[in-house]
Formats: C-alpha cells, sequence, structure tokens
C-alpha cells in the first residue's frame, strides 16, 4: 500500500476523537466532520476511538492541500492541517516548531461532502 494513503477513510484523512467527544459532538463513526480555527478550516472522516484522549483530536499529516474557493475560508476538502497551525518557532534553543499542536473546534458538517479533488487528473481542454 503506498505510504500516505494507508489512513485514508474513504477519500478523506481520518480524524480520530474519543467516544465521548464524538457524542458530545453528534458526530458518529465515518461522518464528515468541519475541524477549523480562527486561521482555517477542512473536512475530514471520523475514527471513533479511545486512543485519544478525552478533549484531543488527532489528525495524520500528509493530506494534499484541496481547498474549494467556493467555501468559507477556502475550506480544504482533504483532511490537511498546515493551515490551522502557525509556523512559528517554539524556543530560541531548539528552534522546533509548534506546528504539531493546536487548538481547534469540530462540528457535524451536514451539507454533502464535496467531492475530494486533490487527486484528479488536471483537466485536458486545450489552454491555448
Amino acid at each position: 500500500m503506498p505510504v500516505g494513503l494507508r489512513h485514508v477513510i474513504a477519500g478523506r484523512e481520518p480524524i480520530s476523537i474519543p467516544p465521548d467527544d464524538a457524542e458530545a459532538y453528534n458526530i458518529r463513526q465515518g461522518d464528515v466532520p468541519e475541524v477549523f480555527n480562527a486561521r482555517e478550516r477542512f473536512l475530514a472522516k471520523v475514527k471513533i476511538t479511545d486512543d485519544v484522549r478525552q478533549g484531543c483530536v488527532f489528525l495524520w499529516t500528509g493530506a494534499r492541500y484541496d481547498p474549494d474557493f467556493d467555501a468559507p475560508q477556502n475550506q480544504d476538502r482533504h483532511g490537511n492541517p498546515n493551515g490551522l497551525t502557525h509556523d512559528v518557532r517554539k524556543s530560541s534553543l531548539t528552534q522546533s516548531h509548534t506546528a504539531h499542536s493546536t487548538m481547534v473546534q469540530i462540528r457535524r458538517f451536514y451539507d454533502p461532502a464535496p467531492h475530494v479533488k486533490a487527486h484528479d487528473p488536471p483537466s485536458s481542454e486545450n489552454q491555448s
């Protein structure tokens, strides 16, 4: 199986949520939630698991950015978390970044989930 595709669920990146949090958000296994903060928003596919601490979510990195320019904040259809984070260094000593943790909100997405276009081939229309 190709690297980067082993975690994908029905074409979207999975977001792992603990059972109690999923219940509080009225989110079920396989739903498509909207994950967002002031910087960005994206859609993912829910994986309910006890492997994540309550009050937290887990998302793999590596989804291709697939913005929907007709949606608020150019909502990403594929589940790329990069837009949620900032690029500020953690300290001058380590020069590490803080991109692997950020505050987000999550809510059930009631609209039909848009088609993920990140892997579609480019149009073959004559551009001349």
